[in-house]
């Protein structure tokens, strides 16, 4: 049993070692906004996924906040697990609650949403993306801005 031990834990690190960096997003796109109450919403969202891979990729975690300049103004968590199926380039649903974490302060960026400039905008986010396996790892992005992401979506078109 003490030499299977660590052939098994080689071979757990040998499937956990997926090539993530294969998995490409082509395409981001709001499919639906449900206002929960007067500070929460429910958006869902559809991402289109490119998996060459041969592995299943299930992002079972995920929360964060939305900046404006340096002010909070808005938590996100995902309601339920998206799974990514291998050798596919599928639609691939996500669900995230939003919350207000200052009302006050939405309303304070003006009404005139149209005129907001999204290079203030940001967000820091904590994901969890395991394989078919079960195997996890965890992504943390700091400061990223919001028009670069909307940049790196528009790539793709």
């Amino acid at each position: 049993m003490k030499k299977i031990f660590p052939l098994l834990l080689v071979l757990l690190l040998c499937v956990a070692c997926n090539d993530y960096k294969k998995v490409t997003f082509e395409d981001v796109k709001l499919s639906s906004i449900n206002i929960v109450g007067l500070d929460k919403a429910n958006v869902g969202i559809d991402v289109i996924v490119n998996n060459p891979t041969k592995s299943k990729f299930i992002l079972d975690e995920g929360y964060g906040v939305f900046y404006k300049d340096t002010t909070s103004f808005a938590t996100f968590n995902l309601l339920e697990e998206s799974v990514v199926v291998p050798h596919s380039c599928d639609t691939v649903p996500v669900n995230l609650q939003l919350q207000l974490t200052n009302p006050k302060f939405l309303l304070s960026l003006g009404l005139n949403l149209g005129e907001l400039d999204v290079e203030d905008f940001s967000l820091d986010a904590n994901l969890r993306v395991k394989n078919g396996v079960g195997v996890g790892k965890r992504v943390k992005l700091e400061d990223i801005k919001v028009k670069d992401l909307l940049e790196i979506v528009n790539k793709g078109k």
